[in-house]
């Protein structure tokens, strides 16, 4: 709500302080199932302050930004899932899901909508970058596909950059 500021459609400050009066930093925000490295089933709770502070400092972290229109293919079962289209949503950006994961629907999706960040892990971010390349897509232009830079805009060596996975636990990543 906070995100969408000054748009002629976003809540009054009536609206704001009167959540703000009901939600608390230590109320339930979320449950998310996992199995962890246990195999054992487990629900672990997330409360709102948690959420809030991870948010914010992992969106810092991945230099997000609200002009990004952003397809994160990774489940919203799955923390990695969740946060960033909690950050996307927290900074403003737009969020863009395919109707399917198969290549073509997602290439068809990206270009549908000029998605300029893509969010996945492993194969399936190699194959697709492959298949863009093969449709005409200008990989170097899509975060996710294009090699990671700093703020300044320098390349980042690759033996500088996290292989962070998402941690149930910490509801963030870890390496």
């Amino acid at each position: 709500l906070v995100a969408r500021g000054d748009a002629p459609d976003a809540p009054d400050d009536a609206l704001l302080d009167e959540i703000e009066q009901e939600v608390h930093p230590s109320d339930n925000a979320v449950v998310i199932y996992t199995s962890g490295s246990t195999s054992l089933p487990k629900a672990v709770v997330h409360c709102q302050r948690t959420l809030a502070i991870h948010i914010h400092a992992l969106a810092a972290a991945f230099l997000l930004r609200d002009t990004e229109r952003l397809m994160p293919l990774l489940p919203l079962f799955w923390v990695g899932g969740l946060t960033i289209a909690l950050e996307m949503l927290m900074i403003g950006g737009v969020l863009v899901y395919p109707d399917s994961p198969a290549t073509e629907v997602v290439l068809d999706t990206m270009e549908k909508f000029r998605v300029n960040r893509i969010n996945t892990w492993g194969p399936q971010l190699g194959r697709l970058r492959d298949a863009a390349i093969a449709r005409g897509i200008d990989v170097d232009k899509i975060g996710g596909f294009a090699p990671i830079r700093d703020e300044a805009g320098n390349l980042i060596p690759p033996h500088l950059i996290a292989n962070m996975l998402g941690m149930t636990e910490s509801f963030g990543p870890h390496s």
